[in-house]
């Protein structure tokens, strides 16, 4: 894992997240999934779209693309 960690932080410190979106697109199960979210005391429907480059999670939600920092997102 140490090794691993040190391939890649090099990358992060010059691109940030950002230089592992393709990478995370690759492996990514929810793209373009229905997922179902619960945030405080709403649950809403969306669809998950990826993530930005800061990590947070993209999903349509109501054709509104949204950025979730902290949620629980369930598959619908």
């Amino acid at each position: 894992m140490i090794t691993a960690l040190n391939n890649y932080l090099p990358r992060f410190s010059q691109q940030g997240f950002n230089g592992f979106t393709n990478e995370w697109l690759k492996y990514d199960i929810l793209h373009h999934q229905p997922v179902k979210i619960t945030q405080l005391d709403q649950i809403l429907d969306g669809l998950a779209m990826g993530i930005d480059e800061r990590g947070q999670l993209k999903v349509n939600i109501d054709g509104q693309e949204q950025c979730l920092t902290s949620a629980e997102v369930s598959v619908s």
